[in-house]
């Protein structure tokens, strides 16, 4: 029987590791939406009303 620890410890780490792929493969179209928000903002940043808000213009 598998420790619910070491269980959900194997978890997290085929999760983190499934996250760093996803990451690596999807590189390419995170810096080009970046690059996208840097010039026209965040498409909802006119509607965000939460604390940060200001943290989604630039």
């Amino acid at each position: 029987m598998v420790d619910e620890t070491e269980h959900k410890a194997s978890l997290s780490s085929d999760d983190a590791e499934t996250r760093q792929e996803w990451l690596a493969e999807n590189a390419a179209a995170l810096a080009k939406q970046a690059e996208w928000h840097d010039r026209q903002g965040h498409p909802l940043s006119d509607i965000i009303s939460a604390p940060g808000r200001s943290t989604w213009t630039r």
